[in-house]
């Protein structure tokens, strides 16, 4: 497929297989790899190109990928990866690649990957032919040769599905149908600003020993913002084997820390795994919440034996995206609601993870739901803020 003015320009033998010099005195040669890792390893290259790594989610593709990226790592060799936005779910290089960047850039965290896209705004509206044109414009923008108002009317006459469209025209990341809520809703809502000192909220909470997150999330009252207070996660480079536990004091403490900062009217914990922690609070901080979580606890919120309670909410939260009537402050919990799938229940829908041993997380997002739950409970009972509250320790 080379031009013929390249290949005379360069002396070059084109054949199916490889490209390589006329002058066999040159050595560079030019050849696509199809074969499983196994068959690479050991190869030496000066320059690898992987080409459409959305596609790259079969066992034999990843392992391929991390064969030649290791290869090319021994001798300093450059590699350069093309795509499409990724389906998420699909577990591809592209996927897998665009999550450690994603994780490095929250984290403000060093990374060797200089990743570059064009895409259109997370609000392109796909119904106005002034937005779908500009979102087609903003990510074509280094491509002035291509076709965009061709492209915008084939989408129009609908010969193009929206999620396709979406990935493959405007480089946007979208869910396939199985995500609680689609990452370009979550993108949409999210908010530099956190909630003020001194505001009335009710506070969620979704925890784990050991091998979940623990999550502490607060819901403004007035205004219905949500804001990861702290995650506390598991360090992804532990053993398996390592007898690592979450920071139980701290956590407690940065819960005081919280009951100081806010006027806290509602705290609803899941008791699981945290059932002597729940009474500890709700025998510490009774007396200043002004709405309880369950009929006969102050702060316990089981959300299996509350299902259908909590789903209600998180139903009512996942509109709240789709609407836009929510914002969202905090990167662990952006995170946590884009890893979100969901699972279908007699209830309703859950927003699950992926399967039970994932390391995509999404507990911060239970807490985001039971905060708004706890809202809700506030606003019914038409609380109102009052004087700052000071809670000391016991």
């Amino acid at each position: 497929m080379l031009p013929q003015r390249t290949v005379k320009a360069y002396g070059l033998d084109v054949y199916a297989t490889r490209i390589s010099y006329k002058d066999k005195s040159k050595t560079g040669v030019i050849v696509p790899v199809t074969a499983s890792g196994k068959s690479q390893e050991g190869n030496f290259p000066s320059f690898v190109l992987f080409d459409e790594i959305h596609h790259w989610h079969q066992a034999e593709a990843l392992d391929l990928y991390e064969t030649m990226s290791r290869n090319a790592l021994k001798v300093r060799a450059r590699t350069v990866a093309t795509s499409n936005a990724h389906c998420p779910g699909q577990g591809s290089v592209m996927e897998n690649l665009y999550d450690r960047v994603d994780d490095a850039l929250r984290e403000k965290r060093h990374t060797s990957t200089l990743f570059a896209i064009r895409q259109a705004a997370p609000d392109t509206d796909l119904a106005n032919p002034d937005s779908l044109l500009a979102g087609l414009r903003e990510a074509y923008e280094d491509a002035p040769w291509a076709p965009v108002e061709d492209t915008a009317q084939r989408f129009m006459e609908a010969a193009i599905s929206v999620s396709d469209f979406r990935r493959f025209f405007l480089s946007q990341v979208v869910d396939n149908g199985d995500r609680w809520v689609s990452p370009l809703w979550v993108d949409a809502v999210i908010s530099e600003m956190k909630i003020t000192d001194g505001a009335m909220v009710t506070l969620g909470f979704d925890g784990s020993k050991k091998w979940d997150s623990c999550a502490l999330v607060a819901c403004e009252v007035m205004t219905g913002k949500v804001m990861e207070v702290k995650v506390w996660e598991r360090p992804a480079d532990l053993p398996k084997d390592s007898d690592w536990m979450m920071p139980f004091t701290e956590i407690d403490r940065v819960i005081e820390e919280t009951f100081s900062r806010f006027q806290v009217v509602g705290f609803l914990a899941d008791p699981m795994q945290w059932e002597g922690y729940c009474d500890k609070w709700a025998e510490k901080y009774r007396k200043h919440l002004r709405v309880k979580a369950s009929g006969g606890h102050s702060v316990r919120f089981s959300m299996g034996t509350n299902q259908r309670l909590f789903i209600q909410a998180a139903e009512a939260t996942a509109d709240a995206f789709e609407r836009g009537h929510i914002e969202v402050h905090g990167s662990k919990l952006a995170a946590h609601c884009k890893n979100a799938m969901r699972e279908v229940r007699k209830e309703g829908i859950f927003p699950a993870k992926e399967h039970k041993y994932s390391a995509k997380k999404v507990d911060a997002v239970h807490a985001m739901v039971l905060a708004r739950e706890g809202r809700r409970k506030a606003i019914e009972a038409k609380i109102a803020p009052r004087g700052r509250v000071t809670v000391r320790s016991l």
